[in-house]
């Protein structure tokens, strides 16, 4: 048996029915032929337990974008469809170790939870962190704004109609109600450290429950907050924390769309720099105001951990300097 191409996503979807390790390339990627060594050589120990493939994200990119590959060469570690675990850059040791340790797990030991991730690939935690930084304000209760569904919500909405007597027609708000998803109910508890609904949120930010805006409202604070919500700049600061390194560039890491941008890409390869990204040409709004909002008029632009890091100039001498490959830790 030899490592497999996979041409379609319904050739996928076959080898993937067991233990499938899958090699996402590119040909202009130098770094993949290395890899293809280690997976040819891994195949031929592990032939009986596994099956060894290859992907080319370009050419199959309903496959690449099921499981958001930025990068390549990465290689993902499938079991029944769902990914247990991913190898970014060229790291041979990482990914025979990585093969290694889930073929030596007792069967089930290591089993995904297929409610781990949405069917987008989501995360619930991606998915709080979106939901929170959905408008400038968000308020989670029970029920909606005009029919709440608990004394603590309705006493909320009261406050809130108080504070702002055109609240309801405030254009950065929205509500989510936590009576129709157990999952977001349960884990945004921990997600923001607060047991108890409601919970109000502004700019991102968790404000507290009905006490805290009692207390805020008493001290002149609330409205104060809420005339400061501003949902292009939450969006903004969402996409900027999205995850731990997040590129905004021209186009997407399997076709940039300018000079700047594929030579960033290639950058971060090198660093076997694991990264989000964002297609500035896919919302002009974010293109614009991200020069404003990051204080940095060009692109490509690198955010770690939320924080600016700079255009491709910076990012070349913090390579130099062995500094990239650190960004996100």
């Amino acid at each position: 048996m030899t490592v497999v191409d996979v041409k379609s996503s319904a050739d996928f979807d076959v080898l993937a029915q067991g233990f499938l390790v899958v090699h996402f390339w590119a040909d202009w990627a130098e770094q993949c032929k290395q890899i293809d060594t280690v997976l040819a050589a891994l195949q031929q120990i592990h032939q009986q337990k596994a099956t060894f493939a290859r992907c080319e994200a370009e050419a199959v990119d309903e496959v690449a974008k099921r499981f958001q590959i930025s990068a390549v060469p990465t290689c993902v570690l499938i079991v029944k469809g769902v990914e247990v675990a991913r190898v970014n850059g060229a790291d041979p040791a990482q990914l025979t170790a990585a093969v290694a340790k889930y073929l030596a797990a007792p069967k089930g030991a290591d089993e995904p939870n297929p409610t781990h991730k949405s069917e987008s690939g989501e995360t619930l935690t991606q998915r709080l962190h979106r939901l929170t930084h959905k408008s400038g304000i968000v308020l989670f209760m029970k029920g909606i704004p005009s029919e709440p569904k608990c004394k603590f919500s309705r006493a909320t909405m009261e406050l809130l109609n108080q504070v702002q007597s055109d609240f309801l027609s405030n254009k950065d708000f929205s509500s989510f109600n936590i009576l129709k998803d157990e999952d977001v109910r349960q884990g945004i508890k921990e997600y923001s450290k607060w047991p108890t609904f409601p919970q109000l949120y502004i700019n991102g930010d968790l404000v507290g429950g009905l006490d805290v805006m009692k207390e805020m409202h008493e001290e002149g604070e609330l409205l104060e907050s809420i005339e400061s919500a501003n949902s292009l700049n939450t969006k903004l600061k969402w996409l900027t924390h999205k995850s731990p390194v997040v590129l905004f560039m021209k186009g997407s890491p399997n076709e940039p769309k300018c000079g700047f941008s594929r030579k960033m890409i290639a950058l971060l390869q090198e660093a076997c720099l694991d990264f989000d990204h964002f297609d500035i040409l896919s919302d002009e709004t974010v293109r614009q105001e991200l020069k404003t909002y990051s204080k940095w008029p060009t692109y490509p632009q690198l955010y770690n951990k939320g924080e600016l890091v700079g255009g491709l100039d910076v990012c070349v001498e913090l390579h130099e300097n062995g500094e990239l490959s650190d960004l996100g830790k």
